[in-house]
C-alpha cells in the first residue's frame, strides 16, 4: 500500500528535485521513474547495513559460503528524482546488466560475465501503408500471420553495407525488419561501419536519422523484390534493444551442475532473508527460454513460492518447481500446473437452488413439445454440418448431402 500512497522525498534535495515533488503521487511512484538503488528495510534491520555488503555476501554464497542471510521485513526503493518508497516485498524484472547497474549492485556484473553468453542486441523497424493495395504484402501476394499464413522474406545483398536481412509480413499493410547482432566494441568510433545489419541500422538511425534508414531499407527491398515502383510507407517506427537484451542460453564455459545454484542466488540478489526478488527471461534456468515470455514466467514461478509466504497467503513447505524432480517421490515440490493448490483461496460454494414446484399437466405437455422441437432442430443442424463439413478447401462437387429423416 505504501507504493500506492505516493513517494517520500529526500530532505534538502536540490532545486531541480523539488520541482518534481508531489507530482504523480496519485499513482504508484515506480510509474515513469528510474530506479537508482535499493536497500533492506524493517524494524529488525541495522540501519548501518550496506547494500553492497549484502550483494557481496550473496555472491559469496554462490561460491560456497554458508554465511546466514540478514533478515528484513521490507525493501526501500530509491528513485533518481529523489523520491523513495518502502514495500513489504519487491519483484524486479529488468535485464540482468540493468540490475547490475543499480547503485551497489555492480558485483553481479562479473558473475554475469561468467555465466551468461555474449551480449546481444536487436532492432525492429516497422513500415506501414494506409492503403493495403500499396503494401509490400499485396504487391507480392504474400500473407501475414493474422491472415492465416505467416510468410516472410530473407533478403541478402552486399555484405559490407546491406541492412534488410529478414522482413516479416506483420499484417496486411505492415512489414517489420527484425534483426539481431552481438556487441561490436568499435560501434561508437566515428566512420566505423558495423559488421552486422542490426548494428548498422542502429548506428545509422543514431547518426543520420530515421529518414536515412527508411530510404536505404526501401531501396534494398525494391531492388531485391524487383518492385521499383513500391511506394514509400506512410509511417515507420524503430525500436532498438541495447546489447545485453538478448542472451541466448548460457555461457559455453558455465558448468551445467552450477546453473541451479546461480539462478537460485540471482533470484534473491540481496539474500534469502531480504524480500527482494528478481526475474527476467535472460536469467531463466532453461536457457532455451532466454528472450521469450516462457522464461519470464519460469522466473515468476520460481519467485511465487517465496512471495506467497511474504504476502501471508499460505505457508507451504514447497521448494521451487523442478519438472525433472516432481512426482510422488518428491512431494515437497511445488507444481505450477496443479491448480488444486488454489482451492484454499476459493470462496465457499453457493447453496443449492430450491427444488422446482410440481408441474401441472398442461405445463408438462408444453415442456415435452419444447424438447421434441429441440431434438428436431438438432437433427437438421447435423444434416447441414455433414453437407458442409469438409471445410472451405473442399471442392463443392465432392461434398455429399445425406438427407436425414
Amino acid at each position: 500500500m505504501g507504493l500506492l500512497q505516493g513517494p517520500e522525498w529526500t530532505e534538502n534535495a536540490s532545486e531541480l528535485v523539488q520541482q518534481f515533488k508531489n507530482r504523480g503521487a496519485i499513482v504508484a511512484p515506480q510509474y515513469g521513474k528510474q530506479l537508482q538503488s535499493l536497500s533492506a528495510a524493517g524494524t529488525n534491520i541495522d540501519t548501518n547495513i550496506d547494500t553492497a555488503d549484502l550483494v557481496e555476501q550473496q555472491i559469496q554464497r554462490l561460491h560456497g559460503s554458508s554465511e546466514p542471510s540478514v533478515n528484513s521485513t521490507g525493501v526501500t526503493l530509491n528513485f533518481a528524482d529523489g523520491s523513495s518508497a518502502t514495500a513489504k516485498s519487491a519483484y524486479l524484472t529488468m535485464l540482468p546488466y540493468d540490475l547490475a547497474a543499480l547503485d551497489d549492485f555492480g558485483g553481479w556484473e562479473k558473475e554475469y560475465d561468467n555465466w551468461l553468453p555474449a551480449k546481444g542486441g536487436a532492432v525492429k523497424v516497422v513500415f506501414g501503408w494506409s492503403n493495403i493495395s500499396e503494401s509490400l504484402g499485396a504487391q507480392l501476394n504474400l500473407s501475414s500471420c493474422n491472415q492465416g499464413r505467416c510468410e516472410r522474406l530473407i533478403l541478402d545483398g552486399p555484405a559490407e553495407d546491406w541492412l534488410v536481412r529478414q522482413v516479416w509480413l506483420w499484417d496486411a499493410q505492415t512489414i517489420m525488419v527484425y534483426e539481431t547482432a552481438p556487441y561490436e566494441p568499435e560501434f561508437d568510433v566515428p566512420n566505423y561501419v558495423p559488421k552486422y545489419p542490426s548494428n548498422r541500422i542502429a548506428k545509422m538511425s543514431r547518426e543520420e536519422g530515421m529518414d536515412a534508414v527508411v530510404k536505404k531499407c526501401l531501396g534494398e527491398i525494391r531492388n531485391a523484390t524487383k518492385l521499383p515502383n513500391l511506394k514509400e510507407p506512410d509511417w515507420a517506427r524503430l525500436k532498438v534493444w541495447p546489447w545485453g537484451s538478448l542472451m541466448d542460453g548460457w555461457n559455453a564455459t558455465a558448468p551445467e551442475d552450477g546453473l541451479d545454484n546461480f539462478t537460485d542466488k540471482i533470484s534473491r540478489p540481496l539474500g534469502d532473508g531480504v524480500p527482494l526478488y528478481y526475474g527476467n527471461s535472460e536469467a531463466a534456468r532453461n536457457g532455451n527460454n532466454h528472450g521469450w515470455v516462457e522464461g519470464a514466467l519460469e522466473q515468476a514461478e520460481r519467485a511465487l513460492v517465496g512471495l506467497t509466504v511474504e504476502l501471508r497467503l499460505q505457508d507451504p513447505p514447497f521448494k521451487p518447481y523442478d519438472p525433472n524432480r516432481y512426482g510422488p517421490e518428491y512431494p515437497a515440490y511445488y507444481d505450477p500446473t496443479n491448480f488444486s493448490t488454489l482451492n484454499a483461496y476459493a470462496p465457499p460454494p453457493p447453496p443449492p437452488p430450491p427444488p422446482p414446484p410440481p408441474l401441472s399437466v398442461g405445463l408438462a405437455t408444453l415442456v415435452a413439445a419444447i424438447v421434441a422441437s429441440f431434438v428436431v432442430g438438432t437433427v437438421s443442424v447435423l444434416a447441414f454440418q455433414r453437407f458442409s463439413g469438409r471445410g472451405p478447401l473442399s471442392s463443392p462437387g465432392t461434398a455429399t448431402f445425406v438427407e436425414m429423416q
